[in-house]
């Protein structure tokens, strides 16, 4: 373990902050889980990210992480857990279901990515990004007119975005529009 990290260990354990702090607790918590994440101490890291979650089950941050690190170690399964629950106990977030949409593309469940990638665009998350995950969802699971459709609207909304730009080149030759596609 690190130096800073010990010390942090340390300090939480002599209880130095008063009774009743419990977000601040899961807070210094979820930065120990975030350390040891960066430190490749993956299992020190979900360590602490499920004590933060006890003290504080809405802790954003570390529901957020603790699902990182499970995708990290390639345990699936608690991932999609830790983000389900993330979506539930934050059901206003576009986050979360972009990190499921996320997930299910690794995992190749292109119904669920759309599923997900819908949710968080409609979620108030229309950002490129989480865009780009509903057009890739939607190549996936062979909606290739619906992909066009989001892919066109996607590179109309953000003409400087490379990314966007690419990937509207990509569902237009997945069309078969090659023409198109070049310019």
């Amino acid at each position: 373990m690190s130096l800073g990290l010990s010390v942090l260990v340390r300090h939480m354990r002599r209880e130095s902050i008063p009774s009743g702090q419990e977000a601040v607790r899961a807070q210094l918590l979820a930065d120990l889980g975030n350390l040891a994440y960066q430190c490749e101490q993956l299992d020190e890291a979900v360590g602490f990210y499920e004590l933060a979650l006890r003290l504080l089950p809405s802790q954003k941050r570390a529901l957020r992480d603790l699902g990182w690190t499970h995708w990290k170690r390639e345990d699936w399964a608690a991932c999609q857990s830790t983000w389900k629950r993330f979506a539930s106990t934050f059901p206003e977030l576009g986050e979360p279901h972009s990190l499921l949409a996320r997930l299910a593309l690794q995992r190749m469940d292109y119904t669920n990515a759309v599923i997900e990638a819908r949710l968080a665009v409609g979620k108030g998350t229309p950002l490129a990004s989480s865009r780009l995950l509903l057009v890739n969802a939607l190549l996936g699971a062979g909606e290739f007119r619906e992909a066009g459709l989001e892919s066109d609207s996607l590179a109309a909304d953000y003409p400087a975005n490379v990314r966007a730009q690419r990937m509207r080149g990509a569902v237009l030759t997945k069309r078969g529009d090659h023409v198109g596609a070049r310019d």
